[in-house]
Order: structure tokens, then sequence, then C-alpha cells
């Protein structure tokens, strides 16, 4: 009988920890169900987010397509009319240099072609010379200008009678009055030297490189208080002038202000 009631004892806990276990069991499939719910739930959420995804890089792609086809339209339009203003630039006869808004070379007729002597290379480029003469040079026009950075690409002269007694005087002065204006030392002799070679096609010119032809100005700036004239007559003060002590031409020195290269007086014996 003892044994009887210790065998139902351990069945009765064996049944209890089944119990037990069971009621874990389902409680663990009640949390994984919900997690699942859950999961279904932001799955179906991220689902949703996709199609308006797609649906919105569907509807962007028919505006690209359309904006495309526009592009395109207008790509041809404008080939067109390029191809009808090359026509007509090549069949005028007139010297025409067609510039942008920062005066860099677009377009030319082959007549200026042969004037200018412009080249394929030449579009794009600056197109602004000082050609100071007896006219072509006034304060009131050059001052605004070069306030608002408006230099010109290269520096040149004139010269004749009239422009060398009147406000011009010489290639110096025009330099220095670009000086006093606020254009860059540098700039004013590049100016003047290598980009005026370039313009006319003379890359041989304008530079001391290895092989070049000896031409050499040494200059000096001086300071002080100095007064420059226009082409109208009006006068501007500036303290910067530049001033040529020695020319150098293919290794001659042919001017020099101050005896630079000649020997003292009591260096010398007959």
């Amino acid at each position: 009988m003892a044994r009887l009631e210790r065998k139902l004892e351990e069945t009765t806990e064996y049944l209890h920890t089944v119990v037990r276990e069971h009621q874990s069991a389902l409680e663990q499939l009640q949390t994984t169900n919900e997690e699942a719910l859950s999961s279904n739930e932001e799955l179906q959420s991220v689902n949703e987010e996709l199609q308006t995804a797609k649906e919105e890089i569907q509807s962007a792609n028919e505006e690209l397509a359309t904006l495309n086809q526009e592009l395109q339209d207008r790509n041809l339009k404008l080939g067109q009319t390029n191809d009808d203003l090359l026509n007509l630039l090549s069949s005028v006869n007139i010297p025409v240099v067609m510039v942008g808004r920062d005066l860099r070379v677009r377009r030319f007729t082959p007549a200026a072609d042969k004037l200018f002597r412009l080249g394929p290379a030449d579009v794009g480029r600056p197109l602004f010379d000082v050609g100071h003469g007896g006219g072509s040079f006034v304060f009131r026009t050059m001052v605004p200008a070069t306030q608002q950075g408006f230099y010109p690409d290269t520096i040149s002269t004139d010269l004749h009678t009239g422009s060398m007694n009147a406000g011009m005087k010489d290639i110096l002065t025009t330099m220095s009055k670009l000086l006093n204006l606020g254009m860059p030392l540098a700039d004013v002799i590049k100016a003047n030297t290598v980009r005026a070679a370039e313009v006319i096609k003379r890359p041989d010119l304008g530079h001391l490189s290895a092989g070049a032809e000896a031409d050499v100005a040494i200059l000096t700036l001086r300071k002080g208080t100095f007064g420059f004239i226009d082409s109208e007559g009006s006068k501007m003060t500036g303290a910067q002038k530049l001033e040529c002590e020695v020319t150098i031409k293919a290794g001659q020195v042919v001017w020099d202000l101050n005896g630079r290269s000649r020997p003292m007086w009591t260096e010398t014996t007959k």
C-alpha cells in the first residue's frame, strides 16, 4: 500500500511538472506568435513604403523621360541654329568677332580670321587691348572699369606725333597709367610682353627662355607724385612711374639712360 502511495505521488509530481512545462511552452508560443505578428506588420509597412517608393521612382522616371525629350528637342533646335549661324558667318565677307559678356572670343568670320590672324585656339581667349593713341583712353571710362577689376589683356599704343606730344607720350607712360589704376605690376609687364606676343602669334617673343632673342628692357619703378594725361586732356595723379634704364636689342645695348652699361671716365683711356 505504501508503495502505491509513493508511486502515486511521483506520478502526480511528474504530471505537475509536465503541466508547468506545457504552460511555459504555451507562453513561449504566444510570445513567438506576437513577435511574428509584429514582424508581419513591420514587413507589411516596409512593403507599403517600398510600393510608395516604387511609384515615386516611376513618376520621377516619367518626368526625367519628359525632360530628356525636351532637352533633345532643344539641343536639336540649338544645333540647327548653330549651323545656321555658322553658315551665315562663313558667307559674310566682313570682319566680325563675337565675344561674350567677359569679352572672350566666341566666334569670328573668315574675314576676321585673316585680318586679326585668329584661329580655333583663340576661341575662349580674352580680347581687350588698350590701344592708347591720340584718342581711345579717357580716365572717366578707365577708372570705373578698373575699379571693377576690368583690366586689359594687352597694352599697346598708337605712336605718332599727335599722341607722343599729347597725353599718351609712350608705352611706359601708358603702362604706368594702368599701374596707378590698380593693375598689378606683374600683369602690366605680362600684358606688354608675353601676352602681346601670343596675340600676334609670335611665341618666339616676349620671354627670356633659353634660345630666345636677347631683347631686354630694364625698368625702374619710380616712387613719388606724377601726373598723367588722358586723350581728352584730363589729368590723374599717381605715385608710381615706370622708367626705362637700359634697352637691349638682339644682345646689343641700344638705350642707356644713366650709363649703366658704360665704364666710368676714370677707367677709360684713349
